[in-house]
């Protein structure tokens, strides 16, 4: 039997099967894939909280969380975390608290707050605790307020365990989160403020509509009272839509807040004309102040869905906003992670993320790599070993870092940016340019024909302000942006970020996917099965094939970095010397003292995988041993029933590659070897030659010329990775079975834009031809059109949600 074959078998033995159907996790809710038809948890955390609820009679919990989702507990209730950082701040609270008072008062951050029934199970958890007086949970802004007796029992950094336990987290809680109103509380309180001018309009108005004769002596004072309504809810409320439309008109663009804006422009100029003039048929004092009463209320149920998205993102996030310096004696207080920059030296606790990308100081640490690709097992790994942003330290004692990047250039602080899947939609900015245009000629031209033919302002006017309300394109502009957020939402849930918001409908468009092999298609980490070769070398040679695979991402260099690392000091040269990549050969530097250059590259034989040179004399090689990812070869053959052709493309040598392809059963004119990167990149072009079908996988510089030729392209989560400003979306994780999840969500997210825009069509074409008829007041326009928007966001929101088949 020949090695080709015995590899082959090994592919096709390391692909676990599917299970069969997917269930809802009996704790937080989440859909998973069960191992076993008797499983009924998505991980091991929400077991063990389950458990722990059951046993301390705390199962209302459940009652009172009903559906909501939340985030699965993981690796959260057994971590080691110390909480020693909590007791300056309970002294600064203490000192802060008045002589008199008999208790102290402390606002922390608190993560994984989602729900009413979280509320209720904290707040049962801290009445138990010796001292406590009363607790204030927020989910809005996902803290918590506690307040103990001062003389009292009351142990705060035992009380943080106890929550950790249950699967929530207390954190420190920023002045600025405190201090800074979100959009959604300034709208608050303009809602509140125009509400009770509307009321105080629709009451002075009332007796007007019920008889009360014009020469009344009560009338004029009655007028005044509703104009000096309608101008607080102008000055108000009406502000909120004229700054921005006004901010788009000064960049020469049409806001939706336009039509809005000019409709209550024009119903309180024609009802201020009225008044002076006595002509009680203008007066629309009362309309103006409900109309922007309910315009508010509209675009308030609007950001409260957008601002809850991102509020529930930062109840689950467990990056840290500060981090401990490395040298307490100089006096230097707290390090924002914002404010990290290279060479920076911090400390992380034990049960914290790392912010940054990091060269390990301290002997050695136990880390977790679960966030970043799914592995459980921690990692031990040396003093001089590069951390990936997203580690987690699972040691009992704090670890020495220096800083390589600044939290700007952190594949976290990518990762987890909610900027990039809201920005302008260009599709969505065309239309509503031409149907905002269309309006205000369609309102313009309706009011004058309407005046030429009956010589009625009032009628004209009327006509006008019901067009410009009734017809506003809130629904498209929004439902559309919000179908995005949802679907990227989702994606984060099975491991994937997206980057670019516009690859949806090109996802939908999709006919071929192209894998690089070695860490997309195979797992990144490779076993070397000579690891013998890598001791025998000289400390000299240890030292400079340390420098070449310290800081590379690549999964060669990773396998080689740990078996030099398990018993070779960190090289004395700090920092390590830059690093030049040759796309598709390997990666080599020059020894500045020395002048050699040492060099890690592809062969040019079969016979290994690498070769160390020093001046291009053969030094040694090396070969590696991989494995498909876990459910590869169940998602190729998903991809053929959906109509999706695969290919491999490698720089790899051609055996290797050969049993990888009949592993997954690939043609033999589905896949090549021993590309260059023009290779790759000409191939793609020659498979998608209108750039408009292809989805190419890959994670090297080798790849980066096929990335842009591909339709959609994606890579791995992996730090210090070169492909990761130009990939569509990440991808976290061993497993490939997000390639068939995520086109379900695309799927789902076309059908939802499609059910959006054929109700926004019918609506707009029957609430247009009815104020142009004279059909529609203004009022009935001002309640129509918040209520069209809702209906039209409940539709995205609806469709989003729908239960699709698995793919």
């Amino acid at each position: 039997m020949s090695s080709s074959t015995l590899t082959t078998q090994k592919f096709a033995q390391a692909d676990p099967p599917i299970a069969a159907t997917a269930r809802a996790c009996k704790h937080c809710g989440t859909t998973f894939s069960p191992p076993s038809p008797s499983e009924k948890f998505c991980c091991n955390g929400c077991a063990f909280v389950h458990q722990l609820l059951t046993s301390e009679n705390l199962q209302r919990f459940y009652d009172l969380k009903g559906k909501t989702i939340l985030p699965p507990v993981k690796s959260r209730a057994f971590e080691t975390r110390d909480f020693a950082w909590l007791k300056p701040l309970i002294q600064q609270a203490q000192q802060e608290s008045s002589s008199a008072s008999n208790s102290i008062s402390l606002t922390l951050g608190l993560q994984g707050l989602s729900c009413i029934g979280c509320v209720w199970l904290v707040e049962t958890l801290f009445t138990r605790q010796p001292g406590a007086l009363r607790i204030i949970p927020n989910l809005r802004s996902a803290s918590v307020t506690l307040s103990w007796r001062t003389h009292s029992a009351f142990d705060l950094p035992a009380f943080a365990q106890t929550l950790q336990n249950h699967g929530y987290l207390l954190t420190r809680f920023e002045d600025s989160e405190r201090d800074t109103p979100s959009a959604h509380a300034t709208l608050n309180t303009r809602l509140g403020l125009c509400g009770a001018f509307a009321a105080n309009a629709m009451a002075f108005t009332l007796p007007r509509y019920l008889g009360l004769p014009a020469s009344s002596s009560f009338a004029p004072l009655f007028d005044l009272a509703a104009a000096a309504s309608a101008t607080l809810a102008l000055l108000v409320g009406g502000t909120w839509f004229f700054q921005r439309a006004w901010s788009a008109l000064k960049t020469k663009t049409l806001h939706i807040d336009l039509p809005i804006s000019l409709g209550i422009l024009a119903a309180y100029t024609g009802s201020i004309l009225g008044w002076l003039f006595h002509r009680h048929d203008l007066f629309y004092f009362d309309f103006v102040a409900i109309f922007i009463f309910l315009m508010l209320a509209g675009r308030w149920l609007q950001l409260r869905a957008v601002e809850k998205n991102r509020l529930r993102a930062r109840a689950a996030s467990t990056i840290p906003t500060q981090v401990d310096p490395a040298n307490h004696d100089d006096g230097q207080t707290a390090i924002p992670v914002a404010n990290l920059k290279p060479d920076d030296e911090f400390l992380t606790r034990p049960g914290q993320v790392i912010p940054v990308a990091a060269r390990l100081a301290s002997p050695h640490a136990a880390l977790s790599l679960e966030w970043i690709n799914g592995e459980s097992d921690p990692r031990d790994l040396p003093n001089g070993a590069a951390i990936p942003a997203g580690a987690l330290n699972v040691g009992t004692n704090p670890i020495h870092l220096v800083a390589r990047e600044s939290w700007s250039d952190s594949l976290l602080a990518k990762l987890t940016d909610t900027t990039s899947s809201s920005t302008s939609h260009p599709i969505i900015n065309s239309i509503l340019k031409g149907y905002l245009a269309t309006i205000l000629a369609v309102g313009f031209i309706g009011a004058t024909a309407w005046l030429l033919a009956t010589n009625d302002p009032v009628r004209a006017l009327q006509v006008l302000i019901s067009v410009f309300v009734v017809s506003c394109p809130c629904a498209i502009g929004l439902a559309l942006p919000l179908a995005d957020d949802l679907a990227a939402s989702a994606a984060e849930k099975i491991g994937v970020f997206i980057r670019r918001p516009l690859l949806w409908a090109r996802l939908k468009k999709l006919r071929k996917v192209l894998f690089d092999k070695t860490g997309t298609l195979t797992l990144e980490r490779l076993t070397i099965e000579n690891p013998d070769t890598v001791h025998r070398l000289d400390p000299a040679q240890k030292q400079a094939l340390w420098t070449l695979t310290a800081t590379n991402p690549h999964p060669v260099a990773r396998s080689l970095f740990e078996a030099l690392a398990a018993n070779t000091p960190a090289p004395t040269n700090n920092p390590l010397p830059s690093l030049q990549m040759l796309p598709g050969h390997g990666v080599q530097f020059t020894d500045p003292s020395s002048k050699n250059t040492w060099e890690l590259r592809r062969p040019d034989s079969n016979k290994h995988d690498t070769e160390f040179l020093k001046n291009d004399a053969l030094i040694a090689t090396f070969s590696f041993r991989e494995s498909l990812r876990p459910q590869a070869k169940a998602q190729i053959n998903r991809l053929r029933e959906q109509n999706l052709t695969p290919y491999i493309l490698s720089g790899d040598r051609e055996s290797k590659v050969a049993a990888v392809a009949a592993a997954l059963n690939l043609k033999p004119s589905h896949w090549r070897a021993r590309m260059t990167p023009d290779e790759k990149a000409a191939w793609v072009h020659e498979l998608d030659p209108n750039h408009c079908s292809s989805l190419y996988l890959g994670d090297g510089a080798n790849d980066s010329l096929a990335f842009d030729r591909a339709a959609v392209t994606a890579t791995p989560v992996i730090d210090g990775g070169i492909l990761e400003s130009k990939a569509d979306f990440y991808f976290l994780g061993h497993s490939l079975a997000f390639i068939g999840q995520l086109l379900s969500i695309a799927r789902r997210r076309h059908q939802a834009v499609v059910r959006v825009f054929a109700f926004a069509i019918l609506y707009n074409l029957v609430a247009a031809t009815l104020a142009l008829s004279g059909l529609m007041t203004p009022l009935l326009a001002a309640i129509l059109m918040p209520l069209s928007s809702i209906a039209t966001l409940s539709l995205a929101s609806a469709t989003m949600k729908e239960s699709h088949p698995r793919f």
